[in-house]
């Protein structure tokens, strides 16, 4: 008697969905003839067939007794698979290396022996359905060549180390599992307490077409290429079973260089769907974390130290005067208080030769904080600080950061929907960029999220893709540090233009619905700059200096668009008591009586009696007597009169400039002087949308209004 387990790990369909309310049936073997399942250990309590599983796929437990033949069918009765002489007595099997004739020194050549231990593995787990288990014992296997696992299901290796020797080159990992069959047709490869020492330009994991794999416990160092890297895999869980990473270390991979096909120095490179990885920390490489092609991820209590870019050369050691090692660089270090930093090759003060939170003396000189100062300087030493760390490539959908712990500089998305909820950016001055730099790319929908930072965080937008929702959203991140206790970040765009603009707004056409209007919004037009623009065109624009401009171009006085519009009143002269602004004073037309008010931090002022008077002048016949202040007298009805008269001010000032405009025709105009002679040809008719202007002069003796032609 055992527990039942699924030759099969879950009731999926071909798209890899679960199947609910699928069937199993159970008969003898090589048999139609129905045989009892169980729901007790004691075999007592028969299950009704066929036994259905939930909505997810999943089955109860089902306990069985000898050999089945197992059949899965679907809700509807189609049958999925038939597997016959099945027997769950012995559930899993171990093999040895050395039983293989592996010596397991960490230094012969054991590439034969381990491939043949896989292979004797990957049959026997593929007959029965049960896992195998290959256990290196503690020991360490040197190879020259990558392990392959191509077909084969249900195999981990487990227990000890592996060495790569000899030459390789940047494609070869040192085990490699790829399938070249029909997806889903291997799964299951497991990988469990290795240390993996990559050399020469080897990487390290490698899965291609698999199913369901895992990598737990693993410690993989190197040099060029990868430590793992991952493409066209589903349901790859670095967590438990679907791709297992978990507690997963990758270091030291460093130098490389970027092609069409391949990039060299990457910790995890992660091209799949449908995964996540819990508890992994990768650190020194040339890029810790690269997402590429992939969706529907989850990075969860992760830490990541970046790779490293060199900041000096190490000239001297001493005590700080506290017990503290104080390090002295040949030039210029570039440093700040709070970064992180990773100290190297020093002989003598070898104390020194680690990764260490600093504080800058001045710009040679700087103390490791928790570094006790033991042995004095012989000679060499570099220091290091980290490279950018996290990088999130084209066509990532759906990534999720949360709780980790991201020693970076930046990490970088050209994708969307990524979220970063709950993390701690530590070391330089993180950011966090949004690129996308073709046009058929979106880079888009990021949120952020409660995160702290060290420094100031910077959210930035930039390139030259068309985001289709909403690009960025940062909400309660808090920084600590640099003597602030908190604060928030900045969002930083491209400049964009009038026709597409940085900052776009959805119009909700329908109940959620939105439109998208992208040549409406904020864009800058120069540096220092600020707009507004609609259609395409700019509309409002604050220069650096403060100056504020409506429009691009002057109005055609038959115009109808373009103006700039002020509030106007309902019944009368403003009362009411406007907020106070320091320097500045609001501004409202009388709609009434057809008069400009600004108010001067005290009382309402009739602005038309300082510069603009406009007047509905009446019937035929009327004397209207211009403002003493006034520079622009305005009569603002279209009537047509026989006659009026218009007196000049009373009381006017020595260059006073007057422009009297007409809107309506006036047969017969008289203009008085009003003690003040008219110099020039004086009209006497007024022809509609008409102007005079004059300006007034005293010589104390005579005084003229001289009109200005």
């Amino acid at each position: 008697m055992a527990v039942f387990a699924m030759p099969r790990a879950r009731a999926l369909d071909s798209n890899v969905n679960a199947m609910s309310g699928a069937k199993l049936y159970f008969y003898s073997p090589g048999t139609s003839t129905e045989k009892a399942v169980y729901s007790d250990a004691d075999l007592t309590t028969p299950i009704s067939q066929p036994v259905t599983a939930d909505s997810a796929g999943n089955f109860a437990t089902i306990y069985t007794g000898g050999e089945y033949k197992v059949v899965l069918k679907t809700s509807g009765d189609a049958t999925v698979w038939t597997q016959d002489n099945v027997n769950w007595g012995d559930t899993s099997a171990t093999l040895s290396p050395i039983d293989f004739g592996a010596a397991g020194d960490g230094v012969t050549d054991d590439t034969a022996e381990l491939q043949a231990v896989i292979d004797a593995a990957g049959a026997q787990a593929t007959i029965d359905g049960n896992y195998t288990t290959i256990d290196l014992g503690g020991k360490v296997y040197a190879i020259s060549s990558a392990l392959t696992f191509d077909g084969y299901s249900n195999v981990v290796l487990a227990n000890g180390g592996l060495k790569a020797i000899g030459t390789w080159t940047s494609t070869n990992p040192m085990l490699d599992v790829t399938h070249t069959g029909v997806y889903q047709e291997a799964e299951g490869i497991g990988f469990r307490d290795l240390m993996i020492q990559c050399s020469q330009k080897c990487g390290g994991i490698y899965f291609e077409n698999f199913f369901r794999c895992h990598v737990e416990n693993c410690y993989i160092v190197g040099y060029p290429s990868y430590g793992i890297k991952t493409i066209n895999t589903q349901d790859t869980n670095i967590k438990n079973g679907d791709l297992a990473l978990r507690r997963v270390r990758c270091e030291q991979f460093q130098s490389g260089v970027e092609t069409a096909t391949t990039y060299t120095g990457i910790g995890f490179w992660i091209r799949t769907a449908d995964w996540s990885m819990q508890n992994c920390k990768a650190s020194k490489n040339l890029i810790n974390v690269k997402f590429q092609n992939m969706s529907n991820g989850q990075v969860l209590g992760c830490h990541f130290f970046n790779g490293l870019t060199t900041m000096g050369t190490v000239s001297a050691t001493a005590n700080n005067g506290s017990g503290k090692v104080r390090i002295t660089t040949s030039a210029a270090h570039g440093l700040a208080t709070g970064d992180f930093v990773s100290v190297s090759g020093i002989v003598g003060t070898t104390e020194a030769n680690d990764d260490w939170i600093v504080t800058v003396i001045n710009t040679t000189q700087f103390d490791l904080n928790d570094c006790t100062y033991a042995s004095a300087w012989v000679s060499g030493g570099t220091v290091k600080y980290p490279r950018p760390n996290v990088w999130i490539d084209e066509d990532v959908n759906n990534v999720m950061f949360v709780g980790n712990y991201i020693d970076t500089t930046d990490v970088i998305t050209r994708s969307m929907n990524c979220v970063f909820v709950g993390n701690m950016f530590i070391a330089g001055d993180p950011e966090l960029v949004m690129v996308a730099t073709e046009a058929s790319e979106n880079a888009r929908d990021t949120v952020i999220v409660g995160n702290q930072f060290a420094r100031n965080p910077l959210f930035r937008v930039e390139g030259v893709g068309t985001w289709t929702g909403y690009a960025l959203s940062a909400v309660g991140n808090s920084k600590t540090g640099g003597g602030q206790a908190s604060g928030i970040g900045r969002i930083a765009l491209d400049g964009g233009s009038s026709t597409a603009p940085s900052i776009v707004f959805g119009l909700e056409t329908t109940t959620g619905t939105f439109g998208n209007d992208w040549n409406t919004g904020i864009y800058q037009p120069a540096t220092d700059q600020v707009a507004i623009c609609t259609s395409g065109l700019k509309r409002f624009q604050v220069d650096e200096d403060g100056n504020v401009t409506i429009g691009t171009a002057q109005l055609a006085n038959t115009a109808t668009d373009g103006f700039w519009y002020l509030p106007g009143t309902t019944s009368g002269p403003p009362t009411g008591v406007p907020t106070a602004y320091a320097g500045r004073h609001p501004v409202v037309f009388d709609d009434t009586a057809m008069r400009l008010y600004i108010h001067d931090g005290s009382a309402w002022q009739d602005a038309s009696r300082t510069a603009i008077q406009v007047v509905n002048m009446g019937g035929d016949g009327t004397t209207t007597t211009i403002n003493d202040d006034a520079r622009t007298f305005w009569t603002s009805d279209t009537a047509t009169r026989a006659t009026a008269t218009i007196n000049f001010p009373t009381n006017p000032r020595d260059g006073q400039h007057l422009s009297i405009c007409h809107r309506g025709i006036i047969t017969t105009l008289t203009l008085s002087g009003n003690g003040a002679t008219l110099l020039g040809t004086v009209p006497t008719t007024a022809a509609a949308n008409s102007s005079t202007t004059w300006i007034y002069t005293s010589s104390g003796s005579q005084d003229h209004w001289m009109r200005v032609v």
